[in-house]
């Protein structure tokens, strides 16, 4: 297997940002995504290792840095958007592809778009600390326990995988290795090949989904290819789709859920907010204190919600299931309405040159921060 380059915030020259004053901040991951503290893949383009380190902010799932690379120099490509939410890069040679990141919701996706299929063909490697825990501290994975008990140096699972071409064009995808981190479990849930058709275009696609568990937490990594031809043969592309997704929900048997526990987390403000909470034996959710204190606590169907003076809201309930199966602990958090001033956050660096931002790339800009901030906060996964 390849090495995976580690990320190396401000070792890199050329070091660019958008110029640009700080955007709003808002959420932009739920807190099991941003606990991973990015990911780091390795992609052959054109048989050349194409390395995208990606690094997130551990509290409010921010993007914070993106690399790309080729060995370990600043790949030959310009960043065309660049917000805590999205950014893309184009090649410098003649624009055919294209690399993004996104970090939204239950979701933390690396994107690669190109002209051909014969350009993504090979061995492929992806790494993250995905589960979130830290290495020394013993902390359990997700949001209930201390968010800066988090490690993004910590514990990397990883999965190899090869994209090939059955003969005819049509995409194979084939997982060659998942080396889980320590206390993690990983499983392949399946995969798929080939899936031709379309009115107008020809399509194929081929993928693998691959899940990773720890102490009753879940996460899915998702890894698809697919090849879009017209039927003229004079247009095409072929990307490359790697998602990892997750909700804050533990799954465990109801007494193994009972106890003391802590939410923690970064309100829209910018403070950190806390919630002292129990479990009883029968999975009922009991508010022990809050902190800013004063956050009003109400009663929901199957637990509590907690609104702080900032406008969050933190909704933690416990489901409890007929069939005598494990119960699920949930949390969910949203900062939609922000009662007071927005802490703002910085564009995230890139290690590439920036292209210049025009009114039309602004203004897009500003809707996506918009639609960033409309869909926080909604059920994910």
């Amino acid at each position: 297997m390849r090495r995976i380059l580690k990320v190396a915030l401000g070792l890199v020259t050329g070091v660019s940002t958008l110029a640009m004053g700080g955007a709003v901040a808002h959420a932009a991951t739920n807190q099991p995504i941003a606990a991973t503290g990015g990911m780091e893949s390795t992609i052959n383009l054109l048989g050349v290792p194409l390395d995208v380190n990606v690094v997130l902010d551990t509290d409010t799932g921010d993007i914070t840095s993106v690399e790309v690379l080729n060995a370990g120099q600043p790949a030959d490509m310009t960043a065309t958007k660049v917000t805590p939410t999205k950014v893309k890069f184009s090649s410098n040679t003649d624009g055919s592809t294209k690399v993004s990141v996104s970090a939204r919701n239950n979701k933390l996706t690396l994107g690669v778009k190109t002209d051909s299929l014969s350009k993504l063909l090979g061995t492929n490697t992806w790494a993250a600390n995905v589960m979130g825990t830290a290495t020394d501290s013993g902390a359990a994975p997700g949001a209930s326990t201390t968010a800066a008990a988090v490690a993004t140096t910590g514990p990397k699972s990883s999965v190899t995988y090869t994209i090939g071409d059955a003969g005819d064009g049509t995409p194979t995808l084939t997982i060659d290795k998942i080396a889980p981190a320590a206390g993690v479990t990983a499983k392949q849930l399946d995969s798929w090949n080939g899936g031709k058709g379309g009115d107008d275009d020809e399509h194929a696609s081929a993928g693998a989904r691959i899940e990773f568990t720890q102490d009753g937490f879940r996460k899915v990594l998702s890894i698809w290819v697919s090849v879009d031809q017209d039927d003229d043969d004079s247009t095409g592309h072929a990307s490359l789709h790697i998602t990892l997704t997750g909700r804050n929900v533990q799954r465990k048997a109801l007494a193994d859920l009972a106890g003391d526990k802590t939410w923690t987390g970064k309100l829209c403000d910018g403070s950190a907010g806390s919630i002292a909470y129990a479990v009883s034996a029968d999975g009922k959710v009991t508010i022990n204190s809050t902190s800013p204190e004063g956050a009003t606590v109400t009663d929901s169907r199957n637990g509590v919600m907690v609104k702080f003076a900032t406008g969050d809201k933190v909704s933690i309930k416990v489901f409890t299931p007929d069939n005598g199966g494990d119960a699920a602990l949930s949390i969910n958090k949203s900062g939609r309405k922000c009662t007071g001033t927005r802490a703002s956050v910085p564009d995230p660096t890139v290690n590439v040159s920036v292209a210049t931002t025009t009114p039309d790339q602004a203004k897009t800009r500003r809707g996506d921060h918009k639609s960033d901030r409309k869909g926080e906060g909604k059920k994910n996964d």
